[in-house]
């Protein structure tokens, strides 16, 4: 009698959670949905070497983009690492003076780069747009991100996206503040763009759950976007 009572007074609690009106249903639906499944877009052998290659390319003739290329290469490090998406990477450190050795280091292919750091996969990552602020003497910070990637490897066989000679456009990384920071702030700002595309990137090769209707909506978000387009 008394479990019968506390499921009757479990459900009268979710209804009164609920919204008002006839929209109670579907939006009961959700919360009780069963998280999605979303399969990794490729797999990776676990025992190869990445090397993560982020680049600024015509970018960094208006904008610093140092700290970000840092941020954004250790934080997917970290994070294919802490993922068991391989189990070894390239410290960035080991880039950086792969770099300034080489002197054609930027006439080198993507599997020319692997092969002198001895990966055996290259993650290429290609900043499109990067920005703290919307102008030099604004106030507000307004902190956006925008990358290509490609999986390519020694070879310099694309191994994602495939059938496509395009590399794969993330989901833009937007970040306001509504109140004035400190100057430093934008250190700050520019780890938690490095870190929110840096877990968008890395959950497309690990397996995960995201909540009920993710993938649903962001089919319909694609739509309109190639409609658009």
């Amino acid at each position: 009698m008394k479990f019968k009572t506390a499921i009757a007074a479990a459900a009268v609690g979710v209804l009164l959670l609920a919204p008002v009106g006839c929209g109670w249903v579907p939006w009961l639906l959700t919360v009780t949905a069963k998280p999605e499944t979303v399969e990794p877009v490729c797999t990776i052998p676990p025992d190869v070497k990445l090397l993560v290659y982020v680049h600024d390319l015509e970018l960094s003739e208006t904008v610093d983009c140092a700290a970000m290329k840092r941020d954004l290469t250790n934080t997917l490090n970290e994070m294919m690492l802490a993922n068991g998406v391989v189990t070894e990477v390239v410290p960035y450190e080991d880039l950086l003076d792969f770099i300034a050795d080489e002197p054609t280091f930027y006439q080198k292919s993507f599997g020319q780069i692997g092969k002198g750091l001895d990966a055996q996969l290259v993650l290429y990552v290609h900043l499109r747009r990067f920005k703290l602020q919307d102008t030099e003497v604004a106030l507000l910070w307004h902190g956006e991100l925008d990358v290509l990637i490609k999986l390519v490897d020694v070879d310099n066989q694309t191994l994602w996206p495939t059938g496509s000679l395009l590399d794969h456009p993330m989901d833009p990384v937007d970040i306001s503040r509504d109140r004035e920071e400190f100057r430093s702030y934008g250190v700050k700002l520019t780890e938690e763009l490095a870190t929110a595309m840096a877990d968008q990137i890395t959950r497309l090769f690990y397996e995960h759950e995201v909540p009920a209707g993710t993938k649903a909506r962001k089919e319909r978000q694609k739509e309109e976007q190639d409609r658009d387009f």
